[in-house]
């Protein structure tokens, strides 16, 4: 597992391809896909899409609730296609587990499976919400942005004192307006598209692209994209688009080493880019 925390978001987890991918973010407390088990207290859960490397813990999380008796409801968002699947996974899993009630049953207790289709947003507070995004992956897949509105001070109001402001508002007078940030987007696997053609995606202040095929040539970037994922040489080709703060590559294939993915990164992208770039994989070299 690994743990960094840049430009106030807190990443928390693994991303390996064909392996295992979880990403908590504890300022939201939700977590983003579930191919390994999550942190404990932890009650929203975006599934960006249904291989196993992705959504293979779900049963186990969701068992281990039970076990210790959260009352919680478990909220999965997840595209809308795959609801059917996932809930016939779980009941079988219910099944082998032999949990049943009195009446030979087999209770899910409080776990919320919520179809979602691009554009849809998950409120998660006030002023904190989660909005799903369009991603170009193999199958039915969801891209996941977390939008934060602060009120900002109108311009024709910069430069009045405390006591002004609060006259103005006692008044009745507006004096801010919402102002809405992407503060952190997850890409699960996709094609470049998902960056290339999503304005948000590229503006965002943090965003989690997968990279999964790190070649030192460009034979196989049609063989990525037939998969559904995105070739190193492509982000390090379009990857000054970016106009955030950090981009954090993950999903790497164990194929490759960390120092291999570490070393193409010094190759093959820009010097201008360098310090934004940053590799998120769960730790492994």
């Amino acid at each position: 597992m690994e743990k960094i925390n840049i430009a106030g978001v807190t990443l928390a987890g693994v991303a390996q391809g064909g392996w295992q991918t979880t990403i908590y973010v504890p300022e939201v407390r939700a977590v983003f896909d579930a191919g390994a088990p999550l942190p404990g207290g932890v009650d929203h859960l975006f599934v960006t899409h249904g291989h196993s490397d992705h959504i293979g813990a779900l049963p186990y999380i969701v068992a281990r609730r039970r076990i210790y008796r959260n009352k919680k409801t478990f909220n999965v968002y997840l595209p809308a296609e795959i609801v059917g699947p996932v809930q016939t996974m779980l009941d079988a899993m219910l099944l082998i587990d032999h949990d049943n009630d009195e009446n030979g049953k087999s209770p899910h207790g409080p776990v919320g499976l919520t179809p979602m289709v691009p554009g849809n947003v998950i409120q998660l507070r006030k002023q904190t919400a989660v909005r799903a995004l369009k991603t170009y992956h193999r199958g039915p897949s969801l891209g996941w942005a977390i939008e934060q509105t602060t009120a900002k001070l109108k311009p024709e109001f910069r430069g009045k004192n405390g006591a002004e402001i609060g006259r103005l508002r006692q008044e009745g007078v507006q004096v801010t307006n919402d102002v809405m940030s992407t503060t952190l987007v997850v890409s699960g696997d996709t094609r470049i598209e998902f960056f290339l053609e999503t304005e948000q995606v590229r503006k965002a202040k943090v965003l989690v692209h997968e990279i999964t095929v790190w070649e030192s040539d460009d034979k196989n970037i049609e063989g990525a994209r037939h998969y559904g994922h995105t070739h190193v040489a492509e982000m390090a080709e379009h990857c000054e688009k970016f106009e955030g703060e950090y981009l954090v590559l993950v999903h790497r294939s164990m194929r490759y080493s960390r120092l291999e993915a570490e070393a193409m990164i010094k190759e093959r992208f820009p010097s201008s880019m360098l310090d934004k770039i940053v590799l998120f994989d769960g730790g492994d070299r």
